[in-house]
C-alpha cells in the first residue's frame, strides 16, 4: 500500500492499481527493443542511450521503439527557443527508431500513460525493455515481470530524483 517514488514521480497521489489485464492470446517474444526515457534532452545519459539505439540497429533488432515520459522539462522555462531545441532532439531520437511515443502528448492522466505503456508492451512483446529514467516503466515493472517473464529488462540506473537514489 506504500506509494513508491516512481509512482510519485508519475504524479499518482495514492497507490495506483497497475495490474492491467494481460491479453488473452500473447504471442511469442519478438525481436523488438523498447527504449523508455524521461524526456528528450541531451546530456551524458541521453548520448549513451543514443549509442545503445545505434547498437540495437547494428545488432539486428527488427523494431526499435522510443517511449518518452514527457516532451518538456518542467524545470526549464518553456519558450520558443526551448521548444525548437526539444523538437530537434526529439527528431534526433526519431531518426534512430522505428516508432516514437510521447506519453505526455498521448495521454492526459498518469493512469492513462501507464496503460499506454502496458498496451504497447503487450502488443509488441519486446525481447528487451531498456529503461533510462522512465518512471511509468519503473512503476509498471513488478507487473511487467510477472506478465512477461521472458522479456529482458536493462536499466542504466543513472537517475536520481531529489537525492533519492532508490526510486527506481
Amino acid at each position: 500500500t506504500t506509494i513508491s517514488l516512481a509512482e510519485l514521480r508519475c504524479e499518482f497521489f495514492r497507490k495506483p492499481n497497475l495490474g492491467f489485464p494481460v491479453p488473452g492470446s500473447i504471442g511469442p517474444v519478438t525481436n523488438t527493443i523498447i527504449f523508455g526515457q524521461t524526456n528528450w534532452t541531451i546530456g551524458g545519459a541521453e548520448r549513451v542511450l543514443q549509442k545503445w539505439m545505434h547498437a540495437a540497429r547494428d545488432a539486428g533488432f527488427d523494431k526499435i521503439i522510443d517511449i518518452c515520459e514527457r516532451e518538456t522539462n518542467r524545470v526549464a522555462e518553456v519558450g520558443r527557443e526551448y521548444t525548437s531545441l526539444v523538437r530537434a532532439i526529439r527528431d534526433e531520437f526519431a531518426g534512430l527508431c522505428d516508432e516514437q511515443y510521447s506519453l505526455e502528448a498521448m495521454a492526459e492522466t498518469p493512469l492513462h500513460r501507464a496503460r499506454l505503456c502496458w498496451d504497447l508492451i503487450s502488443r509488441e512483446r519486446p525481447r528487451i525493455l531498456f529503461i533510462s529514467g522512465n518512471a511509468y516503466l519503473y512503476a509498471l515493472l513488478p507487473n511487467l515481470r510477472k506478465a512477461f517473464p521472458d522479456m529482458v529488462v536493462v536499466d542504466i540506473l543513472h537517475n536520481e530524483w531529489h537525492n533519492h537514489r532508490d526510486w527506481f
